[in-house]
């Protein structure tokens, strides 16, 4: 969930802020939409997009991420990228 705590702030990959002053409320929304998407499959994997768990129905976004990815990954840096793809390495 590397990418997930990136978008939280929380990474050891993290190098500063996501995002440069006051981020943009539509910006604000598709990284929320991201994390919900991220965890969806951290939690059911991807193989369905809706989930009901105890009464609570839970969705993935894969529309959101292809939007968020898109508009350039706002809330992540190149930097923050480039350290977690080289992490791996």
């Amino acid at each position: 969930m590397d990418l997930h705590d990136l978008l939280l702030g929380i990474s050891k990959h993290n190098v500063g802020v996501g995002f440069e002053g006051e981020p943009p409320l539509e910006a604000v929304k598709l990284v929320s939409a991201v994390r919900s998407h991220l965890l969806f499959l951290e939690q059911f994997g991807s193989e369905t997009t809706h989930k009901i768990v105890d009464g609570m129905h839970h969705f993935a976004y894969p529309e959101k991420f292809d939007e968020w990815l898109d508009a350039g990954a706002p809330g992540v840096n190149v930097e923050e990228l480039r350290r977690l793809r080289n992490h791996g390495r």
